[in-house]
């Protein structure tokens, strides 16, 4: 469509927006710190066994997810600040490329949509584990790879709900802001239908999760199975543990940004456009969810190492352990 004298106006009312203009500064900032914390993660957790494999693979593509997200959004703010600050003559001569606006906002959407599904994925890697407890410890690899890819297809199906309506090539619409629901004929029953049902699903994993833990306890403290199957249940354990703050904020961090979005797409009738298109930026604060999540289960990670290392020394030297039925058994093992 021709650019006209309203167009380039209301361009200008985006540009000139203190709103929108803090809420890219800000999320563009965010994004410096959360490129090496994450993309480091995502190396340490390809090259080092810090959980079982199968709960590798999960982790994995769940910090891939992260980096894509943040490509696509580091992209997007980039231009969109470029041009807001750049010198120009008319608001037309800013107006969002299409397919610029097409390829980020996928990366963006298929990665926050990938990070969504993993609480899924994981809690059920998790089942599989307390279930198959006395083997699992050697179990196929298979188990990750199927559910990765089920994280990804359920990742693939929230996409198709927010792009099934979407143009796919430049018509007879305007880009002001790169957003996929802009092209799209998307009715608000399609909208609020899938954020609800990833939000239950983010809420029955957070309770399953927090079920198969209290049952691995309870595995762990039966005294008659061998020293194997306890390591193999120690091992769960720490995976538990590890994995508990991260299952814990992302449920509660994607579930109020989809419970926020919901919310604010009822309401966008009272924001402007430019003041919506910022509070959606701010609420999607997946790069700095990355950036909590990756130093927290680090450090989650580094005490329960530090804790294995002084029982495993403990019972070296002969002296008594009370903290685990692991390390008792693995001191009856060297009298």
């Amino acid at each position: 469509m021709s650019p006209n004298l309203t167009t380039c106006e209301t361009m200008l009312t985006y540009s000139t927006s203190i709103e929108l203009r803090l809420s890219l500064l800000l999320n563009w900032f965010i994004l410096l710190p959360a490129f090496p914390i994450i993309g480091y993660s995502l190396y340490f957790s390809f090259t080092q066994r810090v959980f079982h494999k199968n709960t590798q693979i999960q982790i994995t593509i769940h910090l891939a997810a992260l980096l894509v997200h943040c490509v696509g959004r580091f992209a997007l703010h980039t231009a969109d600040l470029f041009n807001y600050f750049y010198p120009y003559q008319s608001g037309c001569e800013i107006l969002p490329n299409f397919y610029r606006c097409l390829i980020f906002r996928f990366l963006y959407n298929a990665g926050q949509a990938t990070v969504s599904m993993t609480p899924i994925s994981i809690t059920l890697e998790r089942l599989i584990a307390v279930k198959y407890n006395r083997a699992y410890e050697n179990c196929s690899i298979n188990y990750g790879i199927f559910l990765g890819v089920f994280q990804i297809f359920l990742a693939i199906c929230y996409l198709f709900t927010r792009y099934v309506h979407a143009a796919f090539t430049p018509s007879s619409f305007t880009f002001f802001y790169c957003q996929t629901l802009v092209s799209s004929t998307i009715s608000t029953a399609e909208t609020i239908i899938p954020l609800s049902m990833i939000i239950c699903a983010q809420i029955i994993s957070f309770v399953v999760f927090r079920i198969l833990e209290i049952k691995n306890k309870k595995l762990r403290a039966v005294a008659d199975i061998n020293l194997s199957t306890r390591y193999t249940l120690d091992q769960g354990r720490r995976s538990f543990v590890a994995l508990k703050s991260f299952i814990h904020f992302n449920c509660i961090t994607i579930s109020t940004i989809l419970f926020g979005l919901v919310l604010l797409h009822l309401a966008s009738p009272f924001f402007t456009k430019p003041n919506y298109m910022a509070i959606i930026e701010l609420t999607h604060a997946i790069p700095l969810y990355g950036i909590i999540v990756c130093i927290g289960v680090w450090w989650k990670l580094r005490i329960l190492d530090g804790e294995q290392r002084r029982n495993i020394t403990m019972a070296l030297r002969g002296k008594p352990i009370h903290t685990d039925l692991y390390f008792q058994m693995f001191e009856k093992q060297l009298e």
